[in-house]
């Protein structure tokens, strides 16, 4: 069914869709088209300042200039539809079942090399080894659940966003589950890369340019999506619209394309297909390092919102940086886990093994009762939806908080942080990461005793079924502190913690803090002002 899936009919669809709704919008007196394009120029103009616009949209965006000043309602509709054109071309993939194919054949086997550190020469010899990148990524939770699911309807999966290593990771993991095809969004900026550029292109795909902030753009981007489920294409969203600067799992989710699952179930029920319905897989994916941990925190830390929303020079940008988080991935043993939460519906409901919606108790029931109305057919209705949707992003949270996998170097570092809260005596963050006693190092036995009570902790939730644990937990304080040490001293330099002795320098607080709120949100000891905020913009 994938193969035989037209892009460009899903273009045009987003496209008619996206208009169509500005132009009802317009006729009810929701909002003038004069405003839709006026918004669409206000932002070109503000993009034309940091890089010119390419001539199609500069060609569109004249076009819509000419017709608000004609106001002609003819004019203004069809520069209403030339911009919903012009970005669901610049938003669709390049989707080619051949191309797809060897993309597909290779992308595993590039991550292999890239984790096992595989020369050219040998690879050219032995070929593509599988079994190192399967070694050292440990996939887990509810795998058979999701591939039952997927035989039955489409799924929308929900990772965490750590990296850009999280696309090819969860993309690898997904087809170990089995699901051959499935499209996800990428920024724009990630194209320009040659190799990434080229998976990206021939896996299907789609553009996310973030530097568009015009509904227009946004109402295209949202029936893209649509489009694409509702024919029967597995998606991936991260839901936190970004990657987590703080290195906290998301707490606020965007809930804009989140949505788009409820649209395509409530189209697909409308439409009698035979696979209706829409499944969404919370999924965590943890590393014991991250490639871009110091340009995520610093942002973090710099907080400017807005103007560095988009970071394009990073440490995947820089090769040296990339080989040395490379060479850090070979010292480790499953460094990295993917771990698959149970399936809920677009409402936020979990569902059993055969797709079907259950209630808290366990019980089965019937969700298409959600959607319907008065006439009792299946109905769009904006604010109802709304609220089903934020329900949904409640449940994803609580989920990934439960399937987080907590890991040796994220539970060092909030011991670490919680005895260098105390031991500088501040209660703001920035004064304690410039405070002089951090460099004054900390009592080793100390944080093998707080370590000690951490894990303790950890254990119970564990046992309680509120987050998962690694291995690499199952020893004592002091297998799992020097574990942790050696990990982020392989990876940073210089090493964010270091003993010497019977004391541990902190040499880079700002990374330690990065790493210690993995664990933020679960109610461990730990001052309040250590607790990351939510990134502007973002909400639940």
């Amino acid at each position: 069914m994938a193969d035989s899936i037209d892009e460009l009919t899903i273009r045009r669809e987003a496209a008619h869709r996206s208009g169509d709704e500005s132009v009802a919008r317009a006729r009810t007196g929701e909002e003038a088209l004069e405003e839709t394009l006026n918004d669409c120029l206000y932002h070109a103009e503000r993009r034309a300042r940091v890089r010119p616009l390419d001539d199609a949209e500069a060609r569109v965006v004249d076009w819509a200039r000419e017709a608000i000043q004609s106001r002609d309602p003819a004019r203004l509709e069809a520069a209403t539809y030339a911009l919903c054109e012009h970005y669901a071309s610049e938003i669709g993939g390049d989707f080619n079942p051949r191309m797809f194919a060897l993309a597909s054949w290779l992308a595993p086997g590039f991550l292999s090399l890239l984790l096992s550190a595989t020369s050219l020469p040998r690879l050219l010899l032995e070929g593509l080894k599988r079994e190192d990148l399967d070694r050292r990524l440990v996939i887990g939770g509810a795998v058979d659940q999701v591939a039952r699911l997927a035989r039955t309807g489409t799924l929308i999966c929900t990772p965490t966003h750590a990296s850009h290593m999280d696309s090819l990771v969860i993309g690898y993991a997904l087809q170990r589950v089995g699901i051959a095809r499935f499209v996800y969004g990428a920024g724009k900026n990630l194209f320009a890369n040659p190799i990434l550029g080229f998976f990206l292109k021939h896996l299907g795909t789609y553009k996310v340019d973030r530097l568009k902030a015009e509904q227009l753009y946004k109402r295209t981007l949202k029936n893209y999506c649509v489009a694409t489920l509702t024919r029967g294409l597995s998606n991936i969203f991260f839901p936190g619209g970004t990657r987590s600067r703080s290195g906290a799992i998301e707490q606020e989710l965007k809930l804009g394309l989140l949505g788009t699952g409820l649209e395509a179930y409530i189209l697909n029920l409308k439409a009698h297909s035979e696979r209706p319905d829409l499944f969404i897989v919370p999924t965590t994916i943890s590393y014991h390092v991250v490639l871009e941990t110091e340009t995520l925190i610093d942002d973090y830390l710099r907080d400017e919102g807005q103007s560095r929303y988009i970071i394009d020079d990073d440490e995947v940008s820089r090769p040296a940086r990339v080989a040395q988080f490379v060479t850090t991935l070979l010292n480790m043993e499953g460094q990295i886990h993917v771990r698959f939460g149970r399936a809920l519906d677009p409402f936020g409901n979990t569902v059993d093994d055969e797709g079907r919606p259950c209630d808290p108790h366990g019980r089965v029931i019937d969700a298409r009762r959600y959607v319907v109305g008065t006439d009792g057919h299946p109905v769009l209705d904006p604010a109802r939806d709304r609220q089903y949707t934020r329900e949904l992003g409640t449940a994803i949270i609580e989920a990934l908080h439960r399937n987080n996998t907590v890991l040796s170097t994220q539970l060092t570092c909030f011991a670490i942080m919680q005895a260098l809260a105390e031991q500088s005596g501040e209660r703001d963050l920035y004064r304690m990461l410039r405070s002089r006693r951090v460099t004054d190092g900390l009592d080793a036995a100390d944080i093998m005793a707080r370590t000690e009570r951490l894990l303790g902790v950890v254990r119970q939730k564990r046992q309680a079924g509120q987050l998962e644990a690694s291995p690499d937990l199952d020893g004592d304080a002091d297998r799992i502190v020097a574990a942790a040490e050696r990990t982020l001293g392989f990876y940073h330099a210089p090493p964010p913690a270091e003993r010497r002795g019977d004391r541990i320098y902190v040499r880079q607080p700002a990374l330690v803090y990065y790493y210690r709120n993995r664990l933020a949100d679960y109610g461990l000891d730990s001052p309040a002002f250590l607790e990351p905020r939510p990134r502007k913009g973002t909400r639940r």
